[in-house]
């Protein structure tokens, strides 16, 4: 095994990756780790290539499946018919297909709508901190804005909050799992049956009196007389789901984390909704919520001298390209004043996340709002992190929050 391998699950990994990712990067950028049977693609200028490279295919749920063989075909029937149609998990011409007809939906005009709706959940969230001072972050809140705010674009009703909770949180334990067990599949294939039940009613309210709510944009939603079947409707919600609260949560209590226990990350982010949107812009890049994207060879291929063979499973490690030193001076620093243009936090080409705008206008609203409102103290040795190959966010982070009078 090389010297430069790592797991990306220990303490140490978790904690500071970029310690391992800047040896690979400088010495071996396109790596093969024995401990995560996979490539490592540690270098911006890869990444962006990989992200585009239709030799490396995004119909990958065999990386979370394969331990299962065939017993999820009879346990699971309701997953193994959707998940084929997870839009991130498909390539062209089906993803280009899915993707026209949604990416209007998550538009400027739209997110800057949702905007009013975000700031009401944001007011609630720091109503109950300031009554209560003591609080688990991560736990706690993170998921708050993200899921309510879903909810809203959805006009999901308020009374099934708890069954969009459970949803939420069976696809975080499975999808967003490195190592999902069989009882959390059998969690998540209950969960979409009672989800996708209340949604199957209110597409056919949506079909059959459509309003201004995201679920009624994507009954209608048509492209050249094309539209979305009742199956894709479906699995889209969940992708929405998966996509649109976990990884935006766990930006949320990492980015809390960081501002906390910098003065001057605390000034900027106080100081106007425009430098906090700038500074979010910098903390999306480093320390950034997105650890890496996979991706399987659909062939067998040479790049860069290392023999890519059909199967192999490729890690677009986000983390590193944000921090790639050939096109950042003092990448592991952060400045707010650099451009973030070239960076990836959010993917790259047609996998571009379309909920970009949606979470970048969540996080600036909440972090310049929560540390204009209060001081801030982390309870550091309490603070646990997820143990994810795919985000980088705290499953605990304890807070203690004092009013400021300013």
């Amino acid at each position: 095994m090389s010297h430069l391998d790592f797991d990306m699950l220990s303490p140490e990994g978790l904690e500071n990756p970029w310690e391992f990712l800047g040896r690979i990067q400088e010495e071996d950028p396109i790596f093969w780790s024995d401990i995560q049977q996979a490539w490592l693609i540690t270098k911006l200028d890869d990444v962006r290539a990989a992200f585009l490279d239709k030799r490396l295919s995004s119909q990958r749920l065999d990386f979370y499946l394969r331990q299962f063989e065939g017993d999820l075909k009879t346990a699971c029937p309701l997953f193994m018919r959707h998940a084929p149609l997870i839009v991130g998990f498909i390539d062209a011409p089906d993803h280009s297909r899915i993707r026209a007809l949604v990416v209007r939906a998550f538009s400027k005009p739209v997110v800057d709508r949702m905007r009013a709706a975000g700031i009401r959940i944001i007011e609630d969230m720091l109503a109950l901190c300031e009554r209560e001072r003591d609080i688990d972050f991560a736990s706690r809140l993170s998921y708050e804005l993200p899921t309510l705010l879903i909810m809203a674009i959805f006009d999901f009703p308020l009374e099934h909050r708890q069954k969009f909770d459970q949803l939420a949180e069976d696809i975080r334990n499975t999808l967003g799992s490195s190592r999902p067990t069989f009882a959390a599949m059998l969690a998540l294939e209950k969960s979409m049956a009672v989800v996708f039940d209340i949604l199957s009613g209110l597409i056919e309210e949506a079909t059959a009196n459509p309003s201004d709510n995201l679920l009624s944009q994507l009954v209608q939603a048509h492209n050249d007389g094309d539209r979305l079947s009742r199956d894709e409707l479906l699995t889209l919600c969940l992708a929405i789901v998966a996509g649109g609260v976990d990884t935006t949560a766990a930006a949320i209590s990492l980015f809390t984390r960081w501002i906390a226990a910098d003065p001057a990350l605390l000034e900027e982010v106080r100081r106007s909704p425009e430098a906090a949107s700038k500074l979010v812009d910098e903390l999306l890049r480093y320390p950034g919520q997105s650890k890496s994207n996979t991706r399987v060879a659909s062939e067998s291929f040479e790049w860069r001298g290392k023999q890519i063979r059909k199967g192999d499973f490729v890690f677009l490690m986000q983390n590193a390209a944000n921090t790639d030193a050939e096109a950042w001076d003092r990448p592991l620093e952060i400045d707010v004043g650099r451009s973030t243009r070239n960076a990836v936090p959010f993917g790259h080409g047609a996998h571009h996340c379309i909920g970009a705008m949606l979470a970048k206008m969540e996080l600036t609203e909440l972090l310049h709002r929560f540390f204009t409102r209060f001081d801030v103290e982390v309870q550091e040795d309490k603070a646990v992190l997820q143990q994810s190959y795919i985000f980088i966010g705290y499953k605990n982070l304890p807070i203690r929050v004092t009013p400021r009078h300013v």
